[in-house]
């Protein structure tokens, strides 16, 4: 009902019956092609050619929004789980792909969703790397950035406290909330697969990447944050941080006058936090074997 178009990136000279990890890289918000297309930058290209060059596959595809368009009655499973579980199917279907070792790589919104499709997928997903994400709940960090000038300062208050409660709210009352644009229900649709909470339920292997320069995710905000959510399951988690690397794990620093990230040029990926992700995939490999 909602194809897409998508590419396939494996590792060159593959033997007849050889076969590898492979990912699924999944977008961060807003209706982005396949490429993770920002500005200049196309974040996805250059993470599927060097994971491709350390001997993993992966799959990435223009997301359901960038084709399609938003609706009112969208869900987070909608734009984004049903499309990453279909892609995650593919692989396995593969047979260049090792079905033991599929990995759902996620940006920023797409970290907070990864575990999410890793549930959906009855087992297909194997481990998760979470790159530029916060644990904090998506309704309260969409809150922190947006502007609330048009609502009266009691209007305003009660938002807030709504969206603080908001996965103790019913369904029917998410439904009748407006919120930044969108029926509140999309924002209570995804509070019911809380990440933290399917992190620790799944117990998959997790890795949480960020760079030290990434503008849009403090560290603390970031991968300290979540090594305080998870401080109790390191046994299945693994943090990385990249001194001078920014949210699409470049060395671009290049802001606007308020520190938002330009994007101007297509700095690429940095070659050896691509090739941690890869040795960390590959040891999860080895032990499922």
């Amino acid at each position: 009902e909602y194809a897409l178009n998508g590419t396939l990136t494996l590792p060159a000279g593959l033997q007849d019956g050889e076969q590898v990890p492979a990912c699924v890289l999944v977008h961060d918000a807003g209706p982005l092609d396949q490429n993770a297309s920002v500005g200049a930058s196309r974040f996805f290209v250059h993470l599927a050619q060097e994971l491709a060059d350390m001997g993993i596959a992966s799959i990435r595809y223009d997301k359901r929004t960038f084709t399609y368009g938003e609706s009112d009655d969208m869900t987070v499973y909608d734009e984004v789980v049903a499309d990453a579980v279909a892609a995650a199917n593919l692989l396995s279907e593969n047979e260049s792909v090792n079905s033991d070792a599929i990995f759902v790589i996620g940006h920023g919104f797409g970290a907070l969703v990864a575990p999410y499709i890793a549930q959906e997928s009855q087992g297909v997903v194997d481990g998760m790397v979470l790159i530029g994400s916060r644990p904090e709940s998506y309704a309260m960090q969409v809150l922190e950035t947006a502007d609330l000038s048009d609502l009266s300062r009691e209007e305003a208050g009660d938002l807030r406290d709504f969206i603080r409660n908001l996965r103790r709210k019913t369904e029917a009352e998410a439904r009748a909330m407006e919120m930044f644009g969108r029926n509140g229900y999309y924002f209570w649709e995804m509070e019911q697969h809380n990440h933290v909470n399917l992190i620790m339920r799944l117990e998959l292997p997790t890795y949480i990447v960020q760079g030290r320069n990434d503008n849009v995710v403090t560290e603390n905000q970031g991968w300290r944050a979540w090594a305080e959510e998870l401080k109790n399951y390191g046994e299945f988690v693994d943090y990385q941080t990249y001194r001078g690397l920014n949210h699409m794990l470049a060395n671009d620093l290049s802001v606007d006058e308020n520190g938002k990230a330009q994007y101007t040029v297509d700095a690429g990926i940095d070659v050896g936090a691509v090739r941690d992700i890869a040795a960390w995939i590959q040891s999860w490999q080895e032990v499922a074997q």
